[in-house]
């Protein structure tokens, strides 16, 4: 009886699937969300305490 571990049944092709798009899909909507986040923080810290922003 030999044993045969489930990784030398599988390809890498199998595993990586790099013409499916999705994952590249989700990485760009997440990646883009974070941007729009981190925008909006610099604009907050770019105001005073009344909520104008500051001179110079």
């Amino acid at each position: 009886m030999t044993f045969t571990s489930a990784f030398e049944q599988i390809t890498l092709q199998q595993i990586f699937n790099f013409s499916d798009d999705t994952w590249t899909n989700l990485m760009e909507r997440i990646c883009m969300r974070s941007l729009d986040d981190e925008l909006e923080f610099y604009e907050l810290i770019e105001l005073d305490a009344e909520g104008e922003a500051e001179s110079g």
